[in-house]
């Protein structure tokens, strides 16, 4: 099995590729998707589950790989405008590490957010492949108008009370979830219609990483997992339309890092 979420504990994929490991029975993901495609009225159209027993004769027609940004710095605006933090010293470390790993894929596109720190994590893997990074308006976060931006972690140990209730509520006050979830999945299936056959990578954030493998799940729109700082995260599209789930939360290449946060 090469999926990296794992009962009891989250943790990094193996070496080897989707289509290359065996069924699990203490992987998540491998008994969620035990029962192979589903065929019911509930899921039924272009999106479906995907048994990773079947990745073996599954023959896709592309991948797209959805990469979270590395860590950012805390930041508030002292006018009101939009907060959009750099990366830190972390998460230029973190970018540069994904960029690394990346760069042995044969990546056709990069599409990113025009949120500064998922162009600042795009840049390395850009670099190192000679791609010059699209800008996708529609995969920037929903706190993209926010004034203040703290990272999840870094709130839990400031304010415990506000972390607390954002994670209750699993998004923030007043945000409009299916105007949020329709933008992203009409990039996802556009970035998938104009790219038969190639692998493309966006670079993005973990509201938007979970927009669209819930939706791929089925599950509507959940916050349901939380995609680490340049997590991996990969999607497979058939030349029939339906689109599976490859891997979710990949961070391998953090490995080398002294100190990986999540």
């Amino acid at each position: 099995c090469s999926h990296s979420l794992r009962r009891g504990r989250p943790r990094g994929p193996r070496p080897g590729r989707i289509g290359r490991g065996k069924f699990d029975s203490a992987c998540a993901l491998c008994s969620v998707f035990s029962g192979g495609f589903v065929d019911t009225p509930q899921y039924a159209g272009r999106h479906s589950f995907a048994l990773p027993l079947s990745v073996q004769s599954y023959s896709p027609s592309m991948e797209l790989i959805l990469i979270r940004h590395g860590l950012p710095v805390s930041k508030v605006s002292e006018d009101g405008a939009p907060a959009d933090p750099p990366l830190s010293e972390v998460g230029r470390a973190q970018a540069e590490a994904v960029g690394q790993w990346l760069a042995e894929e044969s990546i056709d596109r990069i599409i990113v957010s025009p949120l500064r720190r998922a162009q600042e994590t795009a840049a390395p893997l850009a670099r190192r492949l000679g791609v010059e990074p699209e800008i996708e308006p529609r995969i920037a976060e929903y706190d993209r108008e926010s004034d203040t931006y703290i990272p999840l972690e870094e709130l839990r140990e400031l304010d415990y009370e506000a972390w607390r209730d954002f994670m209750r509520r699993g998004y923030p006050e007043g945000l409009d979830l299916e105007s949020f979830r329709h933008g992203v999945v009409t990039a996802c299936d556009e970035a998938i219609a104009e790219n038969p056959g190639r692998r493309i990578a966006l670079v993005c954030h973990g509201g938007v990483i979970n927009a669209w493998a819930a939706h791929v799940i089925g599950l509507g729109f959940k916050l349901f997992f939380n995609p680490g700082y340049t997590s991996i995260n990969r999607f497979l599209a058939s030349r029939e339309g339906i689109c599976s789930v490859g891997s979710l939360g990949e961070v391998a290449h953090l490995r080398t890092m002294t100190s990986a946060p999540d």
